[in-house]
């Protein structure tokens, strides 16, 4: 099985591609550490990256990584411990980092198929977090992965309501599936301080689309049509409201 993973990292590496050879650990409360060859409760673990793109003040880095070995924690430790943690990663990384997730994403996966044994390949494109020049600099990427034409573009000014509905956009992706079923017509679609919207919550039930916004939210409004198919039922709502449609 061979695994292939996107990371945007903060700053950047000093040579296009490396690997970390680094036994890890366990530490205190529920955390990993590396350690060193000669320590005995340590377990082998090996890391390469790729170097593929980078914002133009080199703050941020998209990564492409492969885990040789499959240690708990290990991508993200391996990085960090090289200085480049993985943006978003409130454990190893910075905390105040001002993303609503970790930036790493299993981006493709080849296995030998179960019958014949050949190998297949399942991609899983990047999703819209990988796009947000939130990160200091916009990593062109399209939605197969692929890098787009050019390089990383300049940082572009955010307005607080086009944050607000690309943290939207984020939470609706993330539930992509679950929109996609069609036996499954009761979830949450945005669910507050954890898609970075405290305050904020959608829920569907079948046909009908319910929004719960209170006061510290304060969002201004809330929400405008979008190309994404779970948005298509529902319309736009004034914050400080909770009513069905």
């Amino acid at each position: 099985m061979h695994k292939t993973y996107l990371a945007i990292v903060h700053g950047a590496p000093r040579v296009p591609e490396g690997t970390v050879d680094a036994p890890i650990t366990r530490a205190r409360g529920g955390r990993y550490r590396v350690t060193t060859p000669g320590d005995r409760e340590g377990l082998a673990a090996r890391t390469r990256y790729r170097l593929r793109l980078c914002t133009p003040d080199r703050r941020f880095s998209l990564l492409e990584v492969v885990p040789e070995t499959g240690r708990s924690h290990q991508i993200r430790l391996h990085l960090a411990s090289i200085g480049l943690p993985v943006a978003g990663d409130r454990l190893y990384g910075q905390s105040a980092s001002g993303l609503p997730r970790l930036c790493l994403h299993a981006y493709r996966l080849t296995l030998p198929h179960p019958r014949s044994g050949e190998p297949i390949t399942i991609t899983a494109p990047p999703p819209a977090l990988f796009d947000w020049d939130e990160v200091g600099g916009y990593l062109a990427l399209d939605r197969s992965g692929e890098i787009a034409a050019g390089t990383a573009m300049p940082a572009r000014p955010r307005s607080e309501r086009a944050g607000l509905l690309e943290l939207l956009r984020l939470a609706v992706d993330r539930r992509a599936p679950l929109a996609a079923d069609p036996d499954t017509t009761i979830y949450r679609l945005v669910n507050g301080a954890a898609d970075g919207l405290p305050g904020v919550t959608l829920d569907r039930y079948g046909d009908v689309g319910c929004w719960a916004c209170t006061k510290r939210a304060r969002p201004g409004r809330l929400m405008e049509r979008r190309s994404h198919p779970a948005w298509s039922k529902w319309q736009p709502m004034r914050p400080d409201s909770a009513r069905f449609m």
